[in-house]
């Protein structure tokens, strides 16, 4: 039996981390949500999750940020990142692509939708 897949949820919204808490672990996936950047990055040197979930409206440098460091440290196949964001700004999934991401989730997002983003990236 294989273990679930260990999900790092980095989002500053406390509704947005239990709306996708109560998807997630539904689906047989481990959540572990933190509220900012530097709090993800303290949390992968300890641990490291089997998939990254990152809202691009962090506060601080942002969620873009955070990416772009993440792939200074592991590959895309070392740790896939699903970016999420509300932002309806002309060239957001472009940018989350070209930082690192692997994939991109728009909220509000249906639960088919973030599961499917998360099954497709996650290692086999």
């Amino acid at each position: 039996m294989t273990s679930p897949t260990l999900v790092l949820y980095v989002e500053d919204d406390p509704t947005h981390v239990v709306l996708a808490r109560r998807i997630l672990e539904r689906q047989g996936f481990t959540v572990k949500a933190v509220h900012d950047g530097e709090e993800a990055l303290r949390s992968l040197r300890s641990a490291r999750p089997d998939v990254l979930l990152v809202d691009l409206g962090l506060p601080g440098p942002g969620g873009l940020a955070l990416i772009r460091t993440i792939r200074e440290l592991w590959t895309i196949s070392d740790l896939p990142i699903v970016a999420v964001s509300a932002s309806t700004v002309r060239g957001e999934v472009r940018r989350a692509l070209a930082a690192g991401a692997n994939a991109f989730v728009e909220k509000p997002y249906t639960m088919d939708e973030l599961v499917a983003a998360l099954r497709a990236v996650e290692a086999p």
